[in-house]
């Protein structure tokens, strides 16, 4: 596919949403003119960080996901078990550290009752029984199955 916009672009010539619209469905009888990356690198481009333009893509998201059935709690879900595994990815091995880092990570989403973290003082946990070694790969260990277990569920649920 030629890329008109590019050449429209770089010569100077006014480019706006409608301009996007037009050659994305195509004008005319002509066929889509722009690509998927072509719209992506002139979204990007044209967003910035302006409040403004930040604030149109926030209408566009919402629009675009009222459009279609979701639930916004399972799609948290969705979020949370892939910021989960690549936290598990990047845990230290240092059994104080990666606790908080787990305890970090659960604090992100106010530390909800289908977690596998368990936090120092809850559950009778003492510092002295919650800092160690076992304690630290004891609970690696459900987080590894809590994500295996909620992969499979979200996977179900669409």
């Amino acid at each position: 596919m030629k890329r008109i916009l590019e050449e429209m672009l770089k010569s100077g010539m006014p480019v706006n949403w409608t301009t996007i619209l037009v050659g994305w469905n195509g004008p005319g009888k002509f066929p889509r003119q722009i690509s998927r990356e072509e719209f992506a690198s002139y979204t990007i481009q044209r967003m910035g960080n302006s409040s403004h333009q930040q604030i149109e893509v926030n209408r566009a998201i919402r629009a675009l996901a009222a459009s279609e059935p979701g639930n916004k709690e399972t799609e948290t879900r969705k979020w949370r078990l892939y910021l989960l595994k690549d936290a598990m990815n990047n845990l230290a091995e240092d059994e104080i550290d990666g606790l908080y880092q787990l305890t970090d990570f659960w604090e992100k989403f106010d530390y909800p009752s289908d977690s596998p973290h368990a936090i120092q003082g809850d559950d009778g946990l003492v510092p002295e029984d919650y800092y160690t070694k076992e304690n630290y790969q004891s609970l690696v260990k459900r987080h590894q199955e809590w994500l295996k277990e909620e992969e499979n569920a979200l996977r179900y649920m669409g």
